[in-house]
């Protein structure tokens, strides 16, 4: 089995590995077709029989996503495929060690992806990161925001990109929210309200673009599938436009970052529903580099260690304090895993709920430790 960067030409293998995988279609004529004009390399790793034929790829996705504030590096993995007559062969083991090891020479401080199965991933040191939480709730519920409010529904040919400052501030304001460039922000937004019953508006502070939705009709429901708002009072924006369509449609549903009490927000409480889906993965590429490059509000210093089998070379035990990260031999106050620290460092439970784990071990410093690693409002915006 050879392992390797995916090139051009191997675009419409890939493309048939996944049709022969997944619901996915591909006319092989035009696929060629395409490759050929466009002479692209997929941005990831394949593996290849010794005969040339691939049996199994990945694409790694280069992002930026907002920690603690700060802009970074996150490889976002997709397009994972084997061929079925090569499974348990060990290929996607093999690819994603290639390319998460040059991920991390390249400067990748995060990997990220959307699992088909979370016991698969945690192998490779990715834990969950991110629920999304659906709510469905009457739009009587939020007949109190009514009022006026300015907004315009976006044409399928208007300019999309006077919604991405909004998107922009959306993005700074969330821990592990992904940035889109112009081109994604338009397929994100894109609508048709004439042959689909898909719509885009934005709405509007004064002149100014302060929020935006796009949503789809389905029978009683309003779907939610994309927004983003500047502020607290825009998110408010977003629920008095949204309230006009009452008694049109009997519900809304929206997925919602956790720091938006949405429940508190209306009037009934018990008609808001929740779903969770635990949709999210992430791991830690470069620890050192991700304990750097948290806001530095720390007690007392700390030394935690943390083991990556899959990547050894990620593997180590850092003291923490006001003035940097170091390395260092002294023994640790927290010796973890590698799933346990990309978990905690995410934000998604805190050191407390990281206690529970069977993978961490706590020698003493609990209250600075919970004071550093704490829970924080999270959101994706990007899907890959």
């Amino acid at each position: 089995m050879i392992i390797r960067k995916l090139t051009a030409n191997d675009q419409v293998s890939l493309q048939k590995l996944w049709s022969i995988c997944f619901m996915y279609s591909v006319n092989i004529e035009e696929a060629e077709k395409n490759a050929k004009e466009k002479n692209e390399a997929p941005t990831g790793f394949g593996a290849f029989t010794e005969e040339g034929e691939m049996i199994a790829g990945v694409i790694g996705n280069k992002l930026t996503m907002n920690f603690d504030g700060e802009k970074s590096s996150l490889v976002g993995i997709g397009g994972v495929v084997t061929h079925p007559s090569h499974r348990k062969s060990g290929a996607i083991k093999a690819i994603m060690k290639e390319l998460l090891t040059e991920a991390r020479k390249d400067g990748f401080v995060f990997s990220g992806l959307y699992p088909f199965n979370h016991g698969f991933y945690r192998k490779f040191g990715y834990e969950l990161s991110r629920d999304l939480e659906t709510y469905t709730f009457p739009f009587q519920s939020i007949s109190k925001y009514a009022g006026d409010v300015k907004s315009r529904l976006l044409e399928p040919n208007d300019d999309r990109t006077i919604l991405k400052p909004v998107y922009d501030a959306m993005v700074k304001r969330y821990h592990l929210a992904i940035d889109r460039d112009a081109e994604t922000l338009k397929r994100s937004t894109a609508s048709d309200p004439y042959a689909k019953n898909d719509y885009t508006y934005a709405i509007f502070d004064g002149d100014e673009v302060c929020a935006y939705i796009a949503f789809s009709k389905n029978a009683s429901t309003l779907s939610v599938r994309d927004y983003a708002f500047k502020t607290e009072k825009d998110f408010r924006k977003i629920l008095s436009f949204l309230s006009r369509f009452n008694p049109e449609f009997e519900k809304v549903e929206i997925a919602l970052p956790e720091d938006i009490p949405i429940a508190m927000l209306t009037s009934d409480p018990y008609s808001v529903e929740k779903q969770v889906n635990h949709r999210y993965m992430m791991r830690v590429l470069n620890c050192e580099k991700a304990l750097s490059m948290m806001k530095r509000s720390i007690p007392s210093p700390f030394v935690i260690e943390i083991d990556d089998p899959f990547l050894p070379e990620n593997s180590g035990k850092w003291k923490i304090s006001q003035n940097g990260c170091e390395k260092t031999n002294d023994h640790p106050d927290v010796k973890m895993s590698i799933n346990a620290f990309s978990q905690m460092i995410s934000g998604y439970c805190g050191f407390e709920g990281t206690l529970f784990r069977d993978d961490v071990t706590l020698f003493k410093n609990l209250e600075t430790l919970k004071s550093v690693f704490a829970r924080k409002p999270r959101y994706l915006g990007v899907y890959y």
